[in-house]
């Protein structure tokens, strides 16, 4: 990550999984370790899939793929 103070995130962006808001159905696998910066970047494009009812496309990022899974709508 590139960083020394990583900050602890929750991987759905919009947290609209019910199970996400009950602390006794969250495990761990719901979380990832983000830097400041990509945690920030991460909630700027939730918010535009909000917007758009698109995912965001990771090859914006230089990655090979757009997604792992699914197809580009949220």
């Amino acid at each position: 990550m590139g960083t020394s103070k990583p900050e602890c995130d929750h991987k759905d962006g919009r947290r609209d999984d019910p199970r996400l808001n009950d602390p006794k159905l969250v495990t761990i696998d719901d979380f990832q370790p983000l830097s400041k910066a990509a945690n920030n970047a991460k909630k700027q494009h939730c918010k535009e899939c909000r917007s758009t009812n698109k995912r965001f496309d990771a090859k914006r990022l230089g990655y090979s793929i757009s997604q792992w899974a699914g197809n580009g709508k949220y």
